[in-house]
């Protein structure tokens, strides 16, 4: 499984944060924040999270994590379903980079977090 990244439209490929655990709980039901939506960009073939008057392409294994962001379905439940689609990557390196790429949307408040200790839900 490739690591998920994010690359702000026009501008600089952005990694995953280095931090060993998530600021988000295993319980918290990730969603799209309100005002951001999943677009498929036609000329590029590339997948967008866009807000306004910023854009995010999504590449890696982004795309993935970030379709199960429903608010319904909660962290664990989405690393259990990537891990059952990448039976190549050790649960916990799948668990390592969901918590790495949900903290850098939380923290672009490209999500908000409904349910256990989610952290705000902006």
């Amino acid at each position: 499984m490739a690591p998920p990244r994010l690359r702000q439209r026009g501008g600089i490929v952005v990694g995953p944060r280095w931090r060993v655990s998530a600021s988000i709980d295993a319980g918290a039901r990730p969603r799209l924040a309100p005002g951001v939506r999943l677009r498929h960009d036609r000329l590029t073939g590339s997948y967008l999270l866009l807000r306004p008057e910023k854009g995010f392409e999504l590449r890696g294994s982004a795309l993935d994590i970030v379709r199960l962001c429903d608010g319904a379905s909660t962290v664990d439940s989405i690393i259990d379903q990537l891990a059952r689609n990448h039976r190549e990557a050790p649960r916990s390196q799948i668990a390592t980079d969901v918590a790495r790429l949900l903290d850098e949307l939380l923290e672009r408040h490209l999500i908000a977090v409904d349910g256990e200790g989610g952290g705000s839900a902006s």
